[in-house]
């Protein structure tokens, strides 16, 4: 058997605190992984919201040993009563023992190690953790005590954090859901370049327990805004680390392509990010745009190499002026059909494609019936 030290409700306290965080999920035996580095307890986990450290008080075992969230929420409740309590393994089971009784569980199979951060380029804020509290309570706070299913899908899921000369600021735009643009900002010891990056809100507001529990100490926002892909929270005692994420239209583009593969269309990705897709014999360009809504546009270029001529440009606003959804157009000699795609309706994304083909086919062949035939299409797929 290994003891893993007496351990006190205090450092329980703040682990459990830290991890509810990532919410870990034991039916996918994910456990925080406690090892001994240079003579003390140190907790890590990590999963797809994040990367996390706690280094906890002196201790002397060997090896690592992996602790489900559910043992460690129920030692630190025992840990309550006793103000402490020791953590045994013995084989694949870890036991905890205080004097008023004891729990056991199996240990979790999933490892998490957390590396280094590595930045090329970093800047770094220092400030106090009750002025970063109040940044992330605020900037993180949805718009309205009760929101309806429609608005939660329309509601930003980002939340931008600037960093200035001589501050940090927190920036979340409601107005996709009818709300407004906050922006709080705190003084802070600033090193490095000016910049911003963003960041899940849902998954930052969790941070807001943990900075109250860590007192009024030093707390360094760090990023890489060239480059990077991940923000880091550090203060004496623990570091929480958030992957970074895309605002505006740019954030759906998983999205399109699980549709897409969902339903086994053919596509390809350039090395800028644009999507071709093949559908019903057509080669559809769709690109993400941001304006006063996100979009996805999807265009089919019909014919190139013609001549804009006038009884061309009336022919294509006499479709527009009696068509819903696929618009025409001409460009560089060539015609297209476009059709836009709100990014919040993305469920629709497939119909309407399909729509944009089938008006795709009917315009082709009437600007065929005209004589206006341009140049083979080269469009590579």
């Amino acid at each position: 058997m290994t003891s893993l030290g007496v351990i006190s409700e205090s450092e329980l306290d703040f682990v459990s605190c830290v991890l509810q965080v990532m919410s870990p999920d034991e039916m996918r035996d994910q456990g925080i992984t406690v090892s001994m580095v240079d003579g003390l307890r140190v907790w890590a986990f990590g999963n797809n919201f994040g990367q996390l450290e706690v280094i906890g008080a002196p201790a002397n075992f060997a090896g690592r040993y992996n602790i489900t969230p559910r043992f460690l929420y129920e030692a630190h409740n025992m840990a309550a009563m006793d103000d402490e309590c020791e953590f045994i393994i013995d084989g694949e089971m870890v036991r905890a023992v205080s004097t008023s009784g004891s729990i056991e569980m199996r240990q979790a199979t999933i490892w998490s190690v957390v590396p280094d951060t590595d930045f090329e380029t970093v800047t770094t804020a220092t400030l106090a953790q009750t002025g970063l509290h109040h940044l992330v309570l605020f900037g993180t706070t949805d718009p309205a005590t009760y929101i309806n299913s429609e608005f939660r899908e329309r509601m930003t899921r980002a939340t931008t954090v600037v960093i200035g000369n001589n501050s940090v600021g927190l920036r979340t735009s409601f107005l996709a859901c009818g709300g407004h643009t906050s922006f709080r900002q705190q003084s802070a010891e600033v090193t490095g370049p000016a910049g911003e990056v963003s960041v899940d809100r849902n998954i930052l507001r969790r941070m807001c327990p943990v900075l109250e529990r860590v007192g009024n100490l030093p707390i360094t926002v760090s990023f890489d805004a060239a480059t990077g892909s991940f923000i880091e929270f550090s203060g004496a005692n623990f570091r929480v680390v958030f992957p970074l994420i895309e605002i505006g239209a740019a954030r759906y583009h998983d999205e399109v392509i699980g549709r897409l593969g969902e339903a086994t269309i053919e596509y390809t990705i350039a090395e800028d990010g644009r999507v071709r897709a093949r559908l019903g014999g057509q080669v559809i360009e769709l690109a993400l745009l941001d304006g006063r809504t996100s979009v996805l546009r999807c265009s089919v270029e019909l014919v190139s190499g013609i001549e804009r001529t006038l009884d061309l440009l009336i022919e294509i606003d006499q479709q527009n002026q009696g068509r819903v959804g696929t618009k025409y157009f001409t460009s560089d000699n060539s015609v297209w059909a476009t059709v836009d795609i709100r990014c919040d309706a993305l469920e629709s994304m497939i119909e309407q494609l399909r729509g944009l083909v089938a008006d795709s086919d009917l315009l082709g062949s009437y600007l065929a019936s005209l004589g206006i035939n341009g140049d083979d299409l080269t469009l590579s797929f």
